[in-house]
């Protein structure tokens, strides 16, 4: 058994999904049909994409791990980020794809894969900011997770000033 880790995939874009397909012709079910996969987010904001990528992993490893990234939680101005969580872990758990921690037995050891749900915050950049760098936008301009991402009443990404 051999535990493999992917992320970033953002196939929602011709050439990611074109560098992907490519990869993924060249997996052969009898050399990873007893592996762990952990997908780490970032597959894509379109529905019909992620659930084709998680499915493949599931036709193609022995259990699949896996945490949203902030891609997947992208939507419309009347789509919640929340909701949009709550779908995709729905998403999962009819796939049979592991989103809680758990244990993998292996042949010497047991390892705990424990998928961590986690989002940045502006609050949380306690760096210096860049000198010298004039016309830098804020973070909250320059990041899409900002204008694609729509929490519930209560709940803010933006920096308290």
């Amino acid at each position: 058994m051999r535990f493999h880790n992917q992320s970033q995939h953002r196939t929602h874009h011709c050439y990611y999904l074109r560098v992907w397909q490519e990869w993924l012709e060249h997996i052969d079910t009898k050399d990873t049909a007893n592996d762990v996969i952990i997908v780490a987010g970032d597959i894509s904001h379109k529905w019909e994409i992620i659930r084709a990528t998680l499915s493949f992993f599931k036709e193609h490893y022995a259990r699949v791990f896996y945490v949203p990234g902030n891609h997947e939680l992208w939507g419309g101005a009347d789509e919640d980020s929340m909701r949009r969580l709550d779908q995709l872990l729905q998403l999962c758990a009819e796939l049979q794809v592991e989103t809680s921690p758990a244990e993998v037995a292996t042949t010497s050891r047991r390892v705990l894969v424990v998928p961590l749900l986690s989002w940045h915050h502006p609050q949380w950049d306690t760096e210096p900011d860049i000198e010298g760098w004039s016309g830098l936008l804020p973070v909250d301009q320059m990041l899409s997770d900002y204008p694609l991402t729509h929490w519930p009443r209560g709940i803010s990404i933006r920096a308290i000033i």
